[in-house]
């Protein structure tokens, strides 16, 4: 009797677990990296990477509820597509900013253009899945876009910040058994952003020699 109790339970516990496993909701987490943080300084380019992290974790087992999916079972495999505005927060305009989408994620070449207030709209970054693309990139977290921004007027330790404003985001789920069937499944969006500091820069060494020969031939008079 306890061997048959045991047995059940742990039958329970397994139909629970796979249960919640495709009650999981998936999420697409946008964020975006400086190379440099402490300040930055006119004339220095600023390289930057807009970041998609898709949670939970690939390989999770979750229902296909996108149409014209109606709840099937399918294995999160890959990040499949976003389009999103990249929006200047604060002190953009301070300096030019420069965009690129990575070969492998330009859906028709659509990388964005300005949105007249120093960033960019309507990035559409995304891949075609299996079986038509036998090489799909399967990286999680993912790059989207790559930024360079340059100071062009002084500054004084504002904080430069750009955030990322998706419209859709999508995940590929394998619904197949024996071959891949890759299928589009919408993901909830949370947006984030990435700033950093910008400055004046600090006399070069030729200017502080120069201002000490001066102090010194003053000291002597």
């Amino acid at each position: 009797m306890k061997s048959a109790c045991s047995l059940i339970m742990a039958v329970a516990g397994s139909l629970a677990m796979a249960t919640q496993a495709l009650a999981q909701e998936v999420t697409i987490t946008y964020s975006i990296k400086w190379e440099l943080q402490d300040p930055v300084f006119p004339g220095v380019p600023n390289k930057g990477e807009v970041w998609a992290t898709i949670s939970p974790e690939m390989g999770t087992v979750v229902p296909w509820t996108t149409p014209p999916g109606k709840g099937q079972p399918g294995k999160l495999v890959a990040f499949a597509s976003s389009i999103f505005d990249t929006i200047n927060v604060s002190n953009s305009l301070m300096g030019t900013l420069q965009w690129t989408v990575p070969a492998a994620f330009s859906v028709g070449g659509i990388i964005g253009v300005p949105d007249g207030n120093g960033g960019i709209k309507g990035t559409n970054s995304g891949q075609v899945g299996m079986p038509p693309n036998p090489n799909p990139i399967l990286d999680n977290p993912i790059k989207l876009l790559d930024l360079t921004w340059t100071g062009v007027v002084p500054g004084n330790g504002e904080i430069i910040e750009f955030a990322v404003s998706a419209k859709s985001a999508k995940v590929f789920l394998d619904i197949g058994t024996t071959s891949p069937i890759w299928v589009g499944h919408n993901a909830k969006i949370v947006n984030g952003g990435g700033s950093f500091y910008y400055g004046t820069p600090a006399p070069s060494a030729a200017v502080v020699a120069g201002i000490a020969l001066a102090f010194a031939a003053r000291r002597r008079r």
